[in-house]
């Protein structure tokens, strides 16, 4: 279904490229029309040359129709969230969880990201995404999610291998969110990552958010299986 379709091609890879990046700044219509369909800095207006728009929302047709045509088996799928041109990586609906080489009886503590900015979208903004990185991370890591760090029982409440707390910040347009991940037993850090988006702020971004954040997590421990121990 892409065979023939050089521009499209070109433009998932831009944008797929962008988001394993992360870089926003990037995918904007203007960088889009210059970087992709080769468009002059000096004289390209985005009002007037809608190209990128009518790619984009043709990429999005073609992907929508390659999922629903069955005739493409994979674990994940590329969506282009309306309003805004970042995609988001999400494992395919009904697509078995990919099994992690790490111990399967690590568990991971979620406390609750926090907004640190008095903002009241942005703590809106933040609560919703608290919800949508609940449900990513207990799909990709099933029952070892102790979830928003509250235990059912007081036992448990230190007996979580790794803690994953963060903050989002707010300002001019532009979302700041830092997330950190501790060995409890050390206090260590053994991750730590920022990644940036810009308005709007939605559902959208919530989701590309927490699939982010749980694509990274899962390749952290993926990584950190691979190497034998005593070798780091």
């Amino acid at each position: 279904m892409f065979a023939k379709c050089h521009r499209l091609r070109r433009l998932l890879h831009y944008l797929v490229e962008k988001r394993l990046c992360g870089a926003p700044a990037d995918t904007s219509e203007y960088a889009i029309g210059i970087e992709v369909f080769n468009r002059q800095a000096k004289s390209y207006n985005t009002g007037e040359d809608p190209i990128v728009r009518v790619q984009i929302g043709r990429l999005r047709e073609r992907l929508r129709a390659l999922y629903a045509s069955g005739r493409f088996a994979s674990e994940i799928e590329f969506f282009i969230p309306r309003g805004n041109y970042m995609p988001t990586i999400r494992r395919a609906t009904g697509a078995p969880a990919a099994s992690l080489r790490h111990d399967s009886k690590m568990s991971l503590a979620l406390l609750p990201l926090t907004c640190i900015s008095d903002d009241r979208d942005g703590m809106a903004f933040t609560r919703g995404l608290n919800e949508e990185l609940g449900y990513q991370l207990f799909l990709e890591f099933g029952d070892r999610i102790l979830p928003h760090g509250l235990p059912a029982a007081p036992q448990h409440a230190t007996a979580a291998d790794y803690v994953l707390q963060g903050s989002l910040r707010f300002g001019m347009g532009l979302a700041r969110l830092s997330v950190r991940l501790l060995e409890t037993a050390t206090g260590r850090m053994a991750w730590s990552t920022q990644f940036d988006r810009q308005a709007p702020f939605g559902i959208s971004q919530q989701e590309d958010l927490a699939s982010v954040i749980r694509n990274s997590l899962a390749g952290h421990f993926n990584t950190a299986a691979a190497v034998p121990r005593g070798s780091e």
